[in-house]
This record gives structure tokens, sequence and C-alpha cells, in this order.
């Protein structure tokens, strides 16, 4: 189980972290859309990963 957390507390931090990083940004360029694809992408796999290890900690 502490696994699992620190897993779904890196995600959290990471997705509030992402979000406060673009809003400070004053222009939308490619660079920055593709940054952000980028990063949605990873917080879903670490959230795909979260979710098989608490699958396998404890099914159902």
């Amino acid at each position: 189980m502490p696994l699992a957390l620190s897993w779904s507390l890196l995600v959290g931090w990471s997705v509030i972290r992402l979000v406060k990083r673009f809003a400070v940004e004053p222009r939308v360029n490619d660079a920055l859309l593709m940054s952000a694809t980028a990063g949605y992408l990873h917080i879903g796999l670490t959230a795909g990963l979260v979710m098989s290890a608490l699958e396998t900690i404890q099914p159902g």
C-alpha cells in the first residue's frame, strides 16, 4: 500500500505542477502544445501504473 500511495502523490503533484506551469505562459505555440500533450500522456501512463499496482495488491 505505501507504493500505491507514493505513486498517487506523484501523479497528483505532477498534475498540479503541469497546470501551474502552463498557466503562466504568455503565448501558446507549437512547442508548448507538444510539451502539454507529452506531460498529460506521461501523467496518464503513471496513473495507469498506479491502478495496476493497486489491482495487484488488492484485486477487485
